[in-house]
C-alpha cells in the first residue's frame, strides 16, 4: 500500500484533533462576546466545556506523536541523529517564530507589553524553563512534544527505539511516576502541564508501542524467557493507561466534583477516538485531510485569529455582528483560521519542510 496513501487517515485525526481544540477555545471566548450570544443559545460552549473538547484533541494530538516520531528516526546513528534534528528544527520552528511576532503584536494591541527577556525565552519554545510567561497559552503542549522528541532521541541512540518492550516499560514506568506528582498536586503558576507530563509523555510512548504493533500485529516479544504476543502487551499498556482517567471520573462521582468526572471523561474519549479512527474508521476526506495537513499551523494560529476578530468586533465593527449565535463564531472562526494557516503552510512550514529533506537528502 502506498505510504502516503496510506497514512492519510493519521492526517484525518489531526485535522479533527485541531477542530476540537479550536471549538472550546472560540467557544469559551466568544461566550462573554455580548448577553445575546447566551440568549441566542450556549449549547455548544456547554457541550465543548463538559467534554473539555480540547483535552481530548491534545491527548489526541500526542497519541499520534508517539505513533509518528520513533518511526521517523532511522538510519546510522550520526547522520540520523543529524538528519532528525534538521528536520524536526525546520519542522517546528519557522512557524512558531511567526506565531510569536503576531502574539506580540496582539498582546501589544489589547494594551499589554511583553519585556525581551520573556520573547527571548519564547523564542526557544521553552519559556518556563527561564519563568517566563507563554507568548500564546497553547505553547505549553510543545514542551511535552519537545521532551519526548528528546526520549525518543535517546532511545535511538541506545538502539532500543524499536524495541516494544522498552516502549512499554517506559510508558508504565511514566504511569508510576505520575501518580505521586499528581498527587502532590504539584502547581507552578505559569506551568499548567507540569503535574500531567509524565502522563502525557505516557501515552506518547504507548502511541508508539501501537505503532509497532499497527505494523506488525503478529510479532511476539520475548519477556522473562517467555514469548508474548505485542497485541497482549498493547492490551496492558492501554489498561494501565485507562485506569489514571477511569479513577479520576469514579472519584468525580463520589466526591461531586465536576473537574474529576471532566479530567476522566476527556482522556477516555481521546484515546477511545484515536484507536476507533486509526483501526476501524479510517477517514480520508480531502477536506479532513488538508486540515490535518495544516494542523500544526491551525494550532498555533487560531488563538490569534480570534483574539483579531475579537479586538474588532469589540472595538470598531458594528454592534449586530457582536450578537450573533455562537455557532456563528465558531463557524467564521474556523474558516478564517484555515485560510491563515493555509497560507503560513504554503509560504512557510512546506518550503522550510522542503529545505530540511534537501539538507538531509544525503543521508539516505
Amino acid at each position: 500500500m502506498n505510504q502516503i496513501s496510506r497514512y492519510k487517515h493519521i492526517d484525518s485525526l489531526r485535522g479533527i484533533a485541531v477542530l476540537l481544540v479550536i471549538w472550546l477555545h472560540v467557544s469559551e471566548v466568544y461566550i462573554h462576546l455580548s448577553s445575546s450570544v447566551k440568549e441566542k443559545g450556549i449549547f455548544l460552549y456547554d457541550l465543548a466545556w463538559y467534554i473539555n473538547s480540547g483535552r481530548i484533541g491534545v491527548i489526541i494530538f500526542f497519541s499520534i506523536s508517539g505513533f509518528v516520531l520513533l518511526k521517523s528516526i532511522k538510519g546510522e546513528k550520526i547522520n540520523g541523529t543529524k538528519t532528525f534534528l534538521i528536520r524536526r528544527f525546520f519542522r517546528l520552528y519557522p512557524a512558531f517564530w511567526l506565531s510569536i511576532i503576531l502574539g506580540v503584536f496582539v498582546i501589544h494591541l489589547k494594551g499589554e507589553s511583553m519585556d525581551i527577556n520573556g520573547i527571548i525565552a519564547n523564542i526557544t519554545m521553552l519559556p518556563l524553563i527561564f519563568n517566563q510567561e507563554m507568548i500564546i497559552g497553547v505553547y505549553w503542549t510543545l514542551e511535552a512534544e519537545i521532551l519526548f522528541y528528546l526520549m525518543g532521541l535517546c532511545l535511538f541512540l541506545l538502539g532500543k527505539s524499536d524495541k516494544p518492550i522498552k516502549l512499554f516499560i517506559i510508558s508504565m514506568l511514566l504511569l508510576i511516576i505520575f501518580i505521586p506528582i499528581r498527587k502532590l498536586a504539584l502547581n507552578y503558576p505559569q506551568h499548567i502541564g507540569v503535574a500531567l507530563l509524565p502522563f502525557h509523555l505516557s501515552i506518547m510512548f504507548w502511541g508508539a508501542l501501537f505503532r509497532q504493533y499497527y505494523d506488525n500485529p503478529n510479532l511476539r516479544v520475548i519477556i522473562l524467557n517467555k514469548e508474548v504476543a505485542i497485541k497482549s502487551l498493547f492490551q496492558v499498556l492501554t489498561l494501565a493507561i485507562l485506569i489514571i482517567p477511569f479513577a479520576s471520573f469514579i472519584k468525580g462521582l463520589v466526591a461531586y466534583e465536576f473537574k474529576f468526572i471532566q479530567f476522566g471523561l476527556s482522556n477516555i474519549i481521546g484515546i477511545f477516538i484515536f484507536l476507533l479512527l486509526t483501526s476501524y474508521v479510517r477517514i480520508k476526506n480531502k477536506y479532513i485531510v488538508w486540515v490535518g495537513t495544516i494542523s500544526y499551523s491551525l494550532y498555533l494560529f487560531h488563538p490569534i485569529i480570534f483574539m483579531l476578530l475579537l479586538y474588532w468586533l469589540q472595538n470598531d465593527a458594528p454592534a449586530i455582528l457582536s450578537e450573533l449565535h455562537l455557532s456563528v463564531y465558531i463557524i467564521v472562526n474556523i474558516i478564517f483560521s484555515i485560510i491563515f494557516s493555509s497560507i503560513v503552510y504554503c509560504f512557510i512550514e512546506k518550503p522550510s519542510i522542503n529545505l530540511a529533506h534537501h539538507l538531509t537528502s544525503y543521508e539516505k
